[in-house]
């Protein structure tokens, strides 16, 4: 038996035995379908607390931080389902077209030259934001789940 073959055998055996979600594979299908190749990756570097802790728990907002690209993403998300609020700050101060990005397509708002922005409306599941500072290069954060 090929190596080929039996790739083909264990294939074949998750998907009867272990199938990947349908929600996991259309999550997939939207972050590839959101890919940026020119835009530098802003990490998620801190939380506010134990990392296991969902990104937003029943009892308030969450902060979070990326880093990236020459470029500070503080973001607080905010709100209730099935919608909610970010509202960041970039630092250094930049003035940008922020999008969000999620699986249903995306929202924009607009930091201004103090570098704070808000965005309502963002809906729960998987989002990343995509930083497209005036006169700069653009940074696109981590995909964090709402």
């Amino acid at each position: 038996m090929t190596d080929a073959e039996l790739l083909q055998l264990v294939r074949a055996a998750f998907a009867a035995y272990d199938p990947v979600p349908q929600h996991v594979l259309a999550d997939a299908r939207a972050a590839l379908r959101w890919r940026e190749a020119d835009a530098a990756p802003a990490r998620l570097v801190e939380t506010g607390q134990d990392r296991r802790t969902p990104v937003l728990r029943e009892t308030g907002a969450r902060l979070l931080t990326f880093t990236g690209g020459g470029l500070t993403v503080e973001l607080e998300v905010s709100g209730a389902g099935p919608a909610y609020q970010l509202a960041g700050q970039l630092l250094p101060p930049a003035q940008a077209l922020v999008r969000v990005r999620h699986t249903g397509g995306e929202l924009a708002g607009r930091a201004e030259a103090a570098g704070q922005f808000v965005v309502e409306g963002v809906p729960a599941g998987p989002v990343s934001l995509l930083i497209l500072p005036d006169g700069g290069s653009p940074v696109v954060t981590d995909w964090i789940r709402l």
